[in-house]
């Protein structure tokens, strides 16, 4: 599209273009589950997932900036593709509830926080969703942990704070799944992640450009 361009060229703006993945694992790595960290897999995981990917702490991007693109997971057995934990939790709940199995709800009533809800309140239909969502995450991390080997993968998005009850179930599945199984946390961060990457993002960007300035 030329934003970066057409920005550039109307306003006389720096302008940069990133990847909120990326943008999500520079705000980890600042202020979030990743400081001190310098190999880390971030995970946008609500509705489609996608990784910002942080190698001896340099940003990952890639030929044409689709290192954290997570579309071959299509090809692994057991994973659901990129699907996100909220496109599941919707998916596989109305399953559910068509079966008779969600708190008494109607298959179009399902949303991703009415599975995380039942599921505290113990339903079995959601704690059964839960299971399933905590298996699809740990071959995703487990594949990240052996392509990648970082030595943290932090889970984040909108739905960070309901992906804490699928980490119990991926910790104990990732050591038959991979030799090299990482770390993993939730992003206190949550949906901020993103917007505050790009503070981040900006502030080096300033700092790289005042390093060149030409002094008089």
């Amino acid at each position: 599209m030329g934003l970066a361009e057409g920005l550039r060229a109307r306003h006389g703006w720096p302008v940069i273009l990133e990847n909120d993945a990326n943008l999500a694992a520079l705000a980890e790595q600042w202020r979030g589950a990743a400081q001190g960290v310098d190999d880390v897999a971030v995970v946008l995981a609500g509705e489609r997932l996608g990784a910002g990917l942080l190698e001896s702490g340099r940003l990952l991007r890639g030929r044409h900036g689709g290192a954290g693109e997570l579309s071959f997971l299509r090809l692994v057995e057991g994973a659901a593709g990129p699907h996100g934990i909220g496109q599941l939790a919707r998916a596989w709940g109305a399953e559910a509830a068509a079966a008779g199995g969600l708190a008494g709800l109607a298959p179009a009533e399902v949303t991703a926080e009415a599975v995380f809800e039942a599921a505290r309140d113990g339903d079995p239909g959601a704690l059964g969703v839960l299971a399933r969502l905590a298996e699809h995450m740990s071959r995703v991390v487990a594949v990240l942990g052996t392509l990648l080997n970082p030595e943290l993968v932090v889970l984040g998005g909108a739905v960070a704070g309901a992906a804490a009850a699928l980490l119990p179930g991926i910790r104990r599945e990732l050591p038959r799944l991979t030799d090299t199984p990482p770390r993993v946390e939730v992003s206190a961060l949550g949906g901020d992640a993103v917007a505050l990457g790009a503070v981040r993002r900006a502030l080096d960007d300033v700092a790289d450009r005042a390093l060149t300035i030409e002094l008089p």
